[in-house]
């Protein structure tokens, strides 16, 4: 069976903001991050190596950019929108478009909204959202 890749803008990010959906317009790129910050244990049992246990506290968050869009169609959200909501907690929806494929649903929490404007070039922004609970792993439907 050969392999079967895909582009990445064929991955959105979704945020419901009072009860409706909006996509993030104009994203370049976005990273979803899951970590874990192990349990260890070192004592005079373990000699010089630690031992790991199974658990520990995890976590996770959600990185993007993209252009600036001056006027994102509604209910669409962009830089200055998302500044406004720091500190919120939404739902939110990261992964594939097309139904079957993976998605990766999270309540996040808005915690860092950068906007870059350079000399001769697009405004940019960028954003951090921090898992607000536990993902669940599914397929889009529609």
């Amino acid at each position: 069976m050969a392999d079967s890749f895909l582009q990445g803008n064929k991955f959105y990010l979704k945020l419901t903001i009072d009860a409706v959906d909006a996509l993030v317009v104009c994203k370049t790129d976005s990273t979803i991050n899951f970590t874990n910050t192990s349990i260890e244990v070192r004592n005079q049992c373990t000699g010089d190596y630690s031992v790991r246990l199974a658990g520990g506290q995890k976590a996770g968050s959600i990185d993007f950019t993209g252009d600036y869009n001056l006027t994102p169609t509604s209910p669409n959200i962009s830089a200055f929108s998302l500044a406004e909501l720091l500190g919120n907690i939404l739902p939110a929806i990261w992964g594939g478009i097309v139904p079957g494929q993976e998605i990766v649903e999270v309540d996040v929490q808005i915690n860092n909204v950068s906007i870059t404007a350079s000399d001769q070039s697009q405004i940019t922004f960028s954003a951090t959202l921090d898992f607000a609970g536990a993902p669940v792993f599914s397929v889009a439907t529609s």
